[in-house]
């Protein structure tokens, strides 16, 4: 695979979608509910908001993924729900592992079976889970103990962040593509990330789309709440599926070293 024809791989995505895959499209609405938080800070705020987000693949993409929210104070925003971090990181580790494992089984066998999913690849992708949420934590108690500096602090994470995620975002879809163990699968998305290529073209197609998308979301879900809210939600969970289901194919073709270019 030499080249990623980003269009034509979504559209076929999204026509796996929107057919006989619809019914995964629940993961993202119940990723989107889980977010919770994001929707009491819209709620919460008052005024015009205009914003875009940039985002590579991720393990479950949900409404989220298009929508820049907006902080109510004007600064660094710390969660009053920490205690229920766990049970959400979980839950999207459970759902991520029957999402995946299910496109996964699609394209091989035509069927799918969620719950047979989550119990084989359940294990793995809930500890990736817990991996990605933990790089925040130490980020979280340097804002705690020295707010001053919090907006410093968020400008240093932004790109190690998103150089970190641009390593190691194959890592979820590897464990199920190839049923490899988590930290065989970290080791080759991050080889896979060096060497560039078909993955590196992939990465920032798929940042730039989500980046265009993300402006009008933005603008519908916060400046129209609860309509705009409800309406982002329904409407972006089969493109989230389509783009996952892109993302599994994407990886299957990398994985597989194919040589025909796609134009």
């Amino acid at each position: 695979m030499t080249r990623v024809a980003f269009r034509s791989v979504l559209a076929d995505s999204w026509e796996r979608a929107t057919g006989g895959l619809l019914p995964l499209a629940f993961v993202p609405l119940l990723s989107g509910v889980l977010g919770f938080e994001n929707v009491l800070r819209i709620l919460a705020y008052d005024g015009y908001h205009a914003g875009v987000r940039f985002a590579l693949p991720a393990m479950v993409v949900d409404v989220w993924t298009f929508v820049s929210v907006p902080t109510p104070d004007g600064g660094v925003h710390v969660s009053p729900y920490l205690p229920l971090y766990p049970v959400v990181v979980a839950l999207q580790g459970l759902l991520g592992a029957g999402l995946l494992g299910s496109i996964h089984q699609a394209r091989s066998t035509g069927e799918y079976r969620f719950l047979e999913n989550v119990s084989r690849y359940g294990g793995r992708l809930l500890l990736y889970a817990a991996l990605v949420h933990a790089l925040t934590v130490p980020f979280l108690f340097a804002t705690l103990s020295n707010p001053a500096g919090a907006v410093g602090l968020l400008l240093l994470a932004f790109p190690v962040g998103l150089a970190l995620w641009y390593c190691f975002f194959a890592a979820p879809y590897l464990v199920v593509v190839d049923d490899a163990r988590l930290l065989e699968a970290l080791g080759r998305s991050f080889e896979l990330a060096a060497d560039g290529g078909a993955y590196f073209e992939y990465a920032w197609k798929y940042l730039l789309f989500v980046a265009a998308v993300s402006l009008f979301t933005t603008i519908v879900a916060v400046n129209l709440p609860l309509v705009g809210l409800f309406a982002a939600l329904v409407a972006t969970a089969p493109l989230a599926l389509a783009l996952t289901v892109a993302t599994v194919r994407v990886v299957t073709d990398l994985l597989g070293d194919r040589s025909t270019t796609t134009v």
